[in-house]
């Protein structure tokens, strides 16, 4: 069996329990806003992070 066989049946097997478990925490209230919270969070230190990394080697 090839990789590229290998990746597209591990994705079919994995990616609905993933979508079932994030909808499983999507269906509880606030979940969603947590999600969206660490989303953010993530985004914004990571851009920090860019940036002084920048900012010391120009």
């Amino acid at each position: 069996m090839s990789p590229v066989v290998k990746r597209s049946i591990y994705m079919e097997t994995k990616v609905p329990c993933i979508t079932r478990y994030l909808n499983a925490i999507c269906a509880r209230k606030g979940c969603v806003l947590l999600i969206c919270l660490l989303f953010a969070g993530f985004f914004v230190y990571s851009t920090t992070k860019a940036i002084q990394s920048h900012k010391i080697s120009p």
